[in-house]
């Protein structure tokens, strides 16, 4: 099944996804979700990863709207703790 995270997981530079949430039905699917990425990209680099995530979502889902919220990835060892963050194995 796909999901938000395992989209947004699957996009390049994404280090881990949490705080995913939808809503609506077929057609009318909001989804909202927080990325964490390279702390040392630039705002311009990680807004492309962002909209890279959006566009994916969308289409693999049939959202109709996709926020994607940006984040600086923790150390390697912090992955996957807390907040119910979910990272790349």
């Amino acid at each position: 099944m796909t999901t938000s995270a395992s989209v947004a997981l699957a996009t390049p530079g994404v280090r881990a996804c949490y705080g995913v949430r939808s809503r609506g039905r077929p057609g009318e699917v909001f989804a909202e979700l927080t990325i964490a990425v390279d702390p040392s990209l630039d705002v311009a680099a990680s807004h492309r990863i962002a909209d890279e995530v959006e566009r994916g979502v969308a289409e693999e889902l049939k959202a109709r709207e996709v926020v994607v919220h940006v984040e600086p990835a923790h150390s390697a060892s912090d992955r996957g703790k807390g907040d119910g963050e979910l990272a790349p194995e």
